[in-house]
């Protein structure tokens, strides 16, 4: 079996697009679902709309934000005209939990990591499927065999319901303008270690801080994603753009459009 390299995680956008950016939603479906309206008011073909992840976890409906973006893209698509590949969702910490919340039996120590995952939001992912997370700590204490049961019926309802598994399988680590000189990531960089080499500091974040008012490697802006509580908004830098939504977890949601590597829109919900 050939692994995939990071590269083929890395998506494309064309130069000189219109790109709405649209921060971390964390199961809050009824504020997507009206800023998908404010977008679709304002919507033009050729758009670029790029989700900056963590769909899931924390917030009240967690399914209902995975109905909401996969419903969207074929309003995009069948009635808007635009391109599958306009659409970009990347991956972000609590679907790379999710990721391995499903693997779970494999991991060493899985009843340490699964307290772990409980405490930063996973229940709530876990709840939407009609399943309480108190069942992944029997699961636990059976073992092995126990939690690979228990996780195969994670997945199977994941699977049953209609486009979380389509929105889930096109998770993206990165994408950048064709150009080279626009760069989006969930969370963070390394800015001492290049792109092809970055990995799980795409959404668990470096040692190594970011320093906003110098470039990393050629891009002229990286637009990333937060979830700080003592600091939402969107704070634009000389060559970052920190768009810090929080959805339900408890702040505000956000969507940026940004024209010519410019900001030109916030939406705040």
């Amino acid at each position: 079996m050939q692994l995939k390299s990071e590269k083929d995680f890395i998506v494309s956008i064309p130069k000189e697009r219109r790109i709405w950016v649209i921060g971390a939603i964390y199961g809050d479906s009824a504020r997507l679902g009206a800023l998908h309206e404010n977008i679709l008011s304002l919507y033009k073909k050729g758009d670029v709309i790029v989700y900056l992840g963590n769909f899931m976890g924390y917030g009240p409906d967690v399914g209902g934000v995975l109905d909401e973006v996969f419903c969207f893209k074929k309003i995009l698509i069948d009635k808007m005209g635009s391109n599958p590949e306009d659409i970009i969702y990347l991956r972000g910490q609590q679907e790379e939990m999710w990721k391995k919340l499903l693997t779970l039996q494999f991991a060493h120590r899985p009843e340490n990591i699964y307290p772990w995952m409980i405490e930063h939001g996973i229940g709530a992912s876990i709840s939407t499927y009609g399943v309480s997370p108190d069942e992944g700590y029997a699961a636990m204490r059976r073992g092995s065999v126990g939690i690979s049961r228990w996780t195969a019926e994670l997945r199977n309802l994941q699977n049953d319901s209609h486009g979380h598994t389509e929105v889930l399988n096109s998770l993206k680590h990165a994408a950048i303008t064709n150009d080279g000189r626009l760069l989006f990531v969930s969370f963070s960089i390394d800015p001492s270690v290049p792109l092809a080499s970055q990995g799980d500091v795409f959404w668990w974040g470096s040692s190594v801080p970011i320093t906003p008012d110098r470039p990393y490697e050629k891009f002229s802006l990286v637009v990333r994603g937060e979830s700080n509580p003592a600091n939402y908004g969107v704070h634009n830098y000389p060559y970052y753009l920190h768009i810090n939504s929080a959805g339900g977890r408890g702040g505000p949601l956000y969507a940026v459009v940004l024209e010519d590597e410019v900001p030109t829109k916030v939406i705040e919900l």
